[in-house]
């Protein structure tokens, strides 16, 4: 019975900090309507990359390194003072999380079927070619400091 209540805990949790992540980015986006940032795309995906991360956390094909690295994505994502902490910067902290959401990913998605990634990824972006853009603007979304950062923790599943 315990774990009933912490799981509906943990779900109401996550259904805020998704709510949380949406509600920042409609706010900035609206904002900077007309603005033309190239990284505009990746924050929009935000809060679709922080989803597709709660999915994966019950997918039964992932190592136990896998599951110990996908958890420590998911709370560098609601970690409000990460390396581009959303409590000083708003918006634009998500960025290092999308960043970070897409180097584990890129791991990940080889053990993905066409159709899982189907049911569980909502947006009209395709997923792979995203993580691939994201990846290859990295440093310039965030900086080389910060990439290099990320890099070093969430790279490495082997």
């Amino acid at each position: 019975m315990q774990t009933d209540k912490h799981t509906l805990s943990k779900n109401k949790k996550e259904h805020y900090f998704l709510e949380k992540i949406s509600a920042d980015i409609n706010v900035w986006e609206k904002e900077n309507l007309n603005t033309k940032q190239y990284w505009k795309v990746y924050l929009i995906n935000a809060p679709e990359i922080f989803k597709f991360l709660l999915q994966l956390s019950s997918f039964n094909c992932l190592t136990k390194k896998e599951k110990i690295l996908l958890a420590s994505v998911i709370a560098y994502f609601i970690n409000p003072l990460d390396f581009l902490p959303e409590l000083f910067l708003g918006a634009l902290g998500y960025l290092d999380d999308v960043v970070a959401g897409a180097m584990f990913l890129q791991q990940i998605l080889p053990k993905l079927s066409g159709e899982y990634i189907g049911l569980n990824w909502k947006s009209r972006i395709k997923l792979l070619p995203f993580i691939d853009s994201v990846l290859i603007n990295a440093d310039h979304i965030v900086d080389n400091l910060v990439y290099r950062k990320l890099k070093k923790q969430f790279s490495s599943i082997q």
